[in-house]
């Protein structure tokens, strides 16, 4: 038997994202020039349904599988580097920064991605357009060594592979900047530092992708529902205060700063204005007891629950 012939298999670490904002849902720019995203890890892939035949036949065998649906679907993990991944926060928020603040809004706005697997036997692209945010989720830790790190998790319109790139030029370059740290971050109630161990914040559009007939994927991805500004803290247990807010549904103002101290101060502030604890659960085994607090951001006059106000290094 002749020998097989080896193909070189593409390398996540070669794996490159691009991605530019779209003028038209489901439409790249005529003269695109894709900017850089700096990753951890990245999964680009159609949700696939199938129509399987089940018409009978003397050999008792299927004899038709046709694809009926690809809904493109994406993750992409992260360290919170500034500047990196604004364009998704802005999906995620339906909003676009202004003065270097964001905040919530009812703008959808969608995006081209590409990966390009830049290293396999026959370099390729994967693409998806009219790609959009529909979870975010940032994670804070206070150990030394743990990067405050951001996952986006999303749909779109369509999926492709192909070996030519849709942009005419290579990718503008990513920020260079350190990833933020936990050490180096902070979590302020009511104006106040606190001691926190641990906290995370998760933002769900709640978009939805509307099927229609001679559509092989969603015809339109729609911002539908109340978006869900939710979070959770892990803090130490210093006195009554957080088993009296769960009692009595106190509200209380919580607001998360990250930085780059190495690469000048950067930083990135993440503030709701009104929360209210869903879940206190004390952890009392060996040590100093800490209480994990579950929460949910509101706005009784129906305005922004969450805003990010990004600061650059002076």
């Amino acid at each position: 038997m002749a020998a097989t012939a080896q193909s070189t298999p593409a390398s996540g670490a070669a794996l490159q994202l691009g991605r530019i904002r779209e003028a038209t849902f489901g439409t790249t720019p005529a003269t695109p020039t894709l900017s850089a995203v700096r990753k951890t890890s990245l999964q680009m892939a159609p949700n696939v349904e199938n129509f399987i035949s089940d018409e009978t036949n003397a050999n008792r065998v299927v004899t038709a599988i046709r694809n009926t649906y690809l809904g493109p679907a994406f993750q992409i993990n992260s360290p919170l580097i500034f500047e990196n991944s604004d364009s998704l926060m802005e999906q995620a928020l339906l909003n676009e920064f202004a003065a270097n603040t964001l905040t919530e809004g009812n703008v959808f706005l969608s995006d081209t991605l590409e990966g390009f697997y830049a290293d396999a036997t026959t370099p390729f692209y994967q693409i998806i357009r009219g790609a959009a945010v529909q979870g975010m989720t940032f994670n804070f830790d206070s150990g030394g060594q743990s990067a405050a790190t951001v996952q986006f998790t999303g749909i779109g319109k369509t999926w492709d592979v192909a070996e030519a790139s849709v942009a005419a030029s290579a990718y503008t370059a990513a920020p260079t900047t350190e990833p933020m740290v936990g050490a180096e971050s902070s979590i302020d109630i009511d104006d106040t530092e606190h001691l926190v161990v641990s906290g995370s914040l998760t933002v769900t559009p709640q978009l939805e992708a509307l099927r229609a007939l001679n559509n092989k994927g969603p015809a339109f991805i729609a911002a539908n529902g109340n978006r869900a500004v939710t979070g959770q803290l892990v803090a130490y247990l210093t006195d009554k205060t957080w088993l009296q807010r769960l009692r009595d549904g106190g509200a209380f103002k919580v607001a998360y700063k990250v930085a780059d101290a190495g690469s000048g101060g950067n930083s990135y502030a993440f503030t709701v204005a009104t929360a209210k604890a869903t879940n206190v659960r004390p952890d009392e085994s060996a040590g100093s007891t800490r209480v994990t607090i579950d929460w949910q951001a509101f706005n009784a006059a129906g305005g922004s629950t969450l805003s990010i106000t990004k600061t650059a290094a002076s």
